[in-house]
């Protein structure tokens, strides 16, 4: 996202699978292979302030990120509290 980090969630209960840390700007672009085995995605700035906090140099990159299992199966459900 904006704040250069991003995370798995398990859309069915809401909860985050996995963080990931700030790779120091913008988070533009993502996507998983067909087969949700490598995830890829562009930090650049988005333009979204403005040109006037556009740094200078600030390099466009694309990282590509093996998804294992652990990272997106389902954590088990917690138990109610009463």
């Amino acid at each position: 996202g904006g704040d250069g980090t991003y995370s798995f969630w398990d859309k069915d209960s809401k909860q985050r699978l996995k963080p990931f840390p700030s790779v120091g700007n913008t988070i533009s672009a993502t996507a998983f292979n067909r087969n949700g085995t490598i995830f890829a995605y562009a930090s650049s700035y988005d333009w979204g302030k403005g040109h006037e906090h556009y740094k200078q140099g600030s390099p466009n990159q694309i990282f590509l990120y093996a998804v294992k299992d652990e990272d997106v199966k389902p954590k088990p459900a917690k138990p109610k509290t009463r």
